[in-house]
C-alpha cells in the first residue's frame, strides 16, 4: 500500500503534469477553446478518481503558466497519521518567492489511503481546493 507521503509526491506529479498539458493544449488552441477545455475537464476527472475519497466532489479546474502544485517546489514539511487517516502538510515556493502552505487530508477506503481534501492555508484560514 502507498503511504500518504507517495501519494501526496505523485498527486503532485500527476497535477503538474495535468495543469502543464491542459495549458498547453489551451494556447496552442488545435482543438478550439471549448474542446480543449472539455478535454482539460474530463483529463481533471480522472486525476480526482485516481488520488481522491469516491466521496470527493470537485470544484470547477483552473490551471495557467505555473502549476499550484509542483515536485520541484512543494516540499513536505509534516505528516500526522493514525490508524485510517493522515494529514499531509506542505510549503511551495514558486519561482516568485510567494509561499503557499496546503494539507492533504487522508483516509483510508477498502485499506487504501484516498485522499479526502486539499487545502490551501494561510492566515485567514483554510480554503478546499480540489
Amino acid at each position: 500500500m502507498n503511504s500518504p507521503e507517495n501519494l501526496v509526491k505523485k498527486f503532485i506529479l500527476a497535477y503538474e503534469s495535468w495543469n502543464d498539458a491542459s495549458f498547453l493544449a489551451s494556447k496552442n488552441g488545435e482543438n478550439g477553446r471549448y474542446e480543449s477545455m472539455k478535454i482539460a475537464t474530463e483529463s481533471y476527472q480522472i486525476l480526482i478518481n485516481t488520488y481522491c475519497s469516491k466521496n470527493v466532489i470537485p470544484q470547477g479546474i483552473s490551471f495557467g503558466s505555473k502549476s499550484n502544485h509542483c515536485l520541484e517546489s512543494e516540499k513536505i514539511i509534516s505528516s500526522a497519521l493514525s490508524d485510517d487517516k493522515a494529514v499531509i502538510a506542505t510549503k511551495n515556493t514558486d519561482t516568485n518567492g510567494f509561499v503557499s502552505d496546503h494539507e492533504y487530508h487522508f483516509e483510508k477506503e477498502n485499506n487504501e489511503w484516498k485522499l479526502r481534501s486539499l487545502l490551501y492555508v494561510d492566515e485567514d484560514g483554510q480554503y478546499e481546493c480540489l
